[in-house]
């Protein structure tokens, strides 16, 4: 029988944590080239990090949450979900329902916001 520990455990978390920001973080050089470069790699991998535990005070979890998170991060700032200007942000991450309906609820109304400033 296969034992894994605590600290294993661990160890895989962080290794998928790494590979998660590894491949957001080439996401980011490709499609948002000014950000990335204000920031620098470094910069970038901190941002998601930093991001990754914003997004869970939210009970956001899955990759895919997670990711439309920091994307809108790095979009509306790193304080988007907490920015007076943008009262629909702690709406929809505090409202009710599942992380999948809240974070579809975010990413609808973002893009709303993000035409009508266009």
């Amino acid at each position: 029988m296969l034992t894994i520990r605590r600290r294993q455990s661990a160890m895989f978390a962080q290794i998928a944590v790494d590979r998660f920001v590894g491949e957001l973080s080439a996401h980011f050089r490709e499609h948002l080239p000014r950000q990335f470069g204000a920031l620098g790699e470094e910069g970038v991998r901190e941002a998601i990090r930093y991001g990754i535990g914003r997004a869970r005070s939210y009970r956001i979890e899955s990759e895919a949450g997670v990711r439309v998170f920091v994307q809108l991060m790095f979009v509306f700032g790193p304080a988007f979900d907490s920015d007076p200007k943008l009262p629909w942000a702690s709406r929809c991450l505090s409202g009710a329902g599942d992380e999948r309906a809240r974070v579809g609820r975010l990413l609808d109304v973002a893009a709303r916001s993000r035409r009508q400033r266009a």
